[in-house]
């Protein structure tokens, strides 16, 4: 019998697959069976051995338990608690949002006196047009305290297709010649109001962080110690090298100021080694982490240690690029950490559902201010500007929406897993693309874009690569560009067709400076083998000759406009892309069903160039390019254009 108790050089055989409560007090019964049957042998459920079998039996299943759900709340697909799922989703690179706002368009008006200029005419005197600053503060009439601020500032001498002005007559006087003109600016505001936070720092210490109270933080506007140096906030701490944008200014950049109409801000990078992180903890409060100490000149310049990695030397040289040859020549780690100091953390809170608001609403304002850079006025119309200040006016046409409070655990799951696969980087054809719109307006105006690999669309000559191209090869500057001979295919490369609106929102070449600022833009995106290469996409201008035959009893006139309306709206810019081919087998079918229309007998599509205008110089063969009703745009990247609707379109009904 010993024999049968004793397996495997007399070790006992323990059953180690059980995992819920029935099968522990099984496998135990069993072993209880095989190695004890002469010492215990009453298994009734009544008895005190059994008492203990299902004691043993529960602490193993709660053991079991914990042991699985540990186990699952490691995997962000199947985590249940809160604080994992951030943790988690903070792991991957997504940051959850502790509240979202509330975001609307606000109207923004004033009042400008007329002057009668020297032909004669009475025009908008723009001598006394304000210069608004972002951060306008205004609340609702209906009595939310909710503040909503601009984002942008408003400008109203500046007039163009990413910022247009209206203007109208707002006061005549007897003789009915306009004595004051009213100025309408849109602008995006958000919610939130602007909050301080004062913390003393003593002695340093490594990744120093500080906890802002508040439970619905938007963001972090500034951290500035008591020497007035500001510190940066970044993805990660091993980011030096930041992304600063500058208001394009004759003081800042006086070679670039006179473009700055249509982008009002530069890009720029700058090294630091003052930056900070910030994370959102699971109660919805925010923790600013600094670095973990100072830079400091040391024989880690020439050893480099794994704790060197990510630090700035200010001793180094200002190297503008997402990536640094010099990383692993540093001291310290992760930037400064400060101490001895009293840093000033300005940030917004507030959005939630509460932030929700109605339209004509916002038309309180409770704080202004004004860039003064009005360099015309003279001393009289100083009294005339403070008074066109108190004409300022706010109203928001349409309702506040989009504002709501955290996340749920679901939404952190989903983003941080999307996050993940993403990492913030442009990997694919529609990642650039998108990197392109998504650049902010004030840096310029990225209407279009395409993207193709480089070398598949050979038909520049040298001369066109030198003019109208930007290679990213970290920073390549234009005037480089000049050095290059010849045309050498990157198997790496992509090449990005782009083009911007005009004041009148047609299509255009985009000026320097866009591309200047889309260079940078991108540096901070693409990867590190990618290069990129800046240049025009082509420009085909189209004009629509057609006839149609109408039923009896119908205004000719009545369908003659609904088809110019009908055409107008299919070749409307914004359903346009690069290389969209016209399909005019669909054009036909939409203009039939034209209420009155019995068939459409003529359409034709028509080349203008700058021979026939004020049109692109590009010449296409319409007629050569068409196969079975279908237009095709040349293999070079080009975008069909109908410039000027009103005249461009010529119609006849039969």
């Amino acid at each position: 019998m010993d024999n049968l108790n004793t397996i495997k050089g007399g070790k006992k055989e323990i059953n180690y697959i059980s995992k819920d409560f029935d099968s522990f007090k099984s496998s135990l019964v069993d072993y209880i069976k095989t190695y004890y049957s002469k010492t215990y042998k009453d298994f009734s459920e009544n008895s005190t051995g059994m008492m203990f079998v299902d004691l043993v039996s529960y602490v193993g299943d709660v053991l079991s338990y914990y042991i699985d759900y540990q186990f699952k709340e490691g995997f962000l697909q199947y985590a249940s608690e809160r604080k994992n799922v951030i943790t988690l989703a903070n792991y991957l690179g997504y940051k959850p949002k502790a509240s979202v706002a509330a975001t609307t368009l606000l109207d923004v008006f004033q009042l400008v006196p007329s002057k009668i200029s020297e032909d004669g005419t009475v025009a908008p005197d723009l001598k006394f047009t304000l210069n608004i600053d972002e951060g306008l503060e205004v609340v609702s009439s209906t009595g939310s305290a909710t503040i909503f601020r601009t984002t942008e500032p408003v400008n109203f001498s500046v007039d163009e297709a990413s910022s247009p002005t209206e203007i109208s007559v707002f006061q005549r006087d007897k003789l009915g010649q306009p004595q004051f003109y009213l100025f309408k600016k849109q602008v995006m505001a958000s919610a939130g109001s602007r909050k301080t936070l004062t913390v003393t720092v003593g002695e340093s210490s490594e990744f120093f962080q500080v906890e802002i109270p508040d439970t619905d933080v938007l963001e972090v506007v500034s951290v500035v110690d008591s020497s007035g140096h500001k510190y940066y906030e970044v993805d990660y701490l091993s980011q030096d090298t930041i992304l600063i944008e500058e208001q394009n200014t004759d003081r800042i950049s006086p070679k670039t100021s006179s473009l700055s109409a249509s982008v009002p801000y530069l890009l720029r990078y700058i090294k630091t080694s003052k930056r900070f992180t910030t994370k959102v903890n699971s109660d919805n409060t925010t923790t600013l982490e600094f670095g973990a100490g100072k830079d400091k000149i040391d024989e880690e310049i020439v050893i480099p240690s794994l704790n060197t990695v990510g630090s700035s030397l200010k001793a180094t040289k200002n190297f503008e690029s997402s990536y640094d040859p010099a990383n692993f020549l540093k001291s310290d780690t992760y930037g400064e950490a400060p101490a001895n100091t009293t840093l000033t953390i300005e940030y917004y809170s507030g959005g939630g559902v509460s932030s929700n608001l109605k339209s004509n609403s916002l038309t309180t304002i409770t704080q202004i201010k004004y860039n003064e850079t009005n360099s015309f006025l003279t001393d009289g119309d100083e009294s005339v500007i403070e008074t066109i200040k108190n004409t300022v006016g706010v109203d928001n046409p349409d309702p506040a929406l989009g504002g709501r409070g955290e996340e749920s655990i679901d939404e952190i799951r989903i983003k941080g897993l999307a996050s993940f696969s993403s990492q913030n980087r442009a990997v694919t054809r529609e990642d650039y693309v998108i990197r392109a719109y998504s650049m902010p307006p004030r840096l310029g105006s990225i209407a279009k874009a395409y993207v193709s690999k480089d070398g598949t669309l050979d038909s520049f000559t040298q001369t066109d690569i030198v003019k109208n191209s930007y290679m990213i090869k970290d920073e390549v500057q234009p005037e480089e560009l000049n050095r290059v001979y010849g045309e050498i295919n990157n198997p790496f490369a992509i090449n990005l067709y782009i083009l911007s609106y005009d004041e009148e929102k047609k299509l255009t070449s985009p000026n320097e400076l866009v591309y200047r600022n889309l260079t940078k833009y991108l540096t901070n995106y693409r990867m590190l083998t990618d290069g990129v290469n800046l240049t025009n996409a082509f420009i085909i201008n189209i004009g629509i000759t057609y006839e149609v035959t109408s039923y009896m009893n119908f205004n000719k006139k009545e369908i003659l406009f609904e088809l110019n309306e009908k055409i107008s709206d299919f070749f409307n810019i914004d359903k346009w892309q690069i290389s969209q081919p016209i399909d005019i087998g669909t054009l036909e079918v939409e203009m039939s069903q034209i209420t009155g229309v019995k068939n459409v007998t003529k359409l034709e599509v028509k080349n203008l160039n700058i021979n026939d205008g004020n049109y692109s110089e590009n010449e296409y063969d319409i007629q050569a390019a068409t196969i079975n009703k279908t237009i095709y745009p040349s293999k070079d990247p080009s975008i069909f254009e109908l410039k000027y609707p009103n005249r461009d379109i010529t119609g006849r009904v039969l």
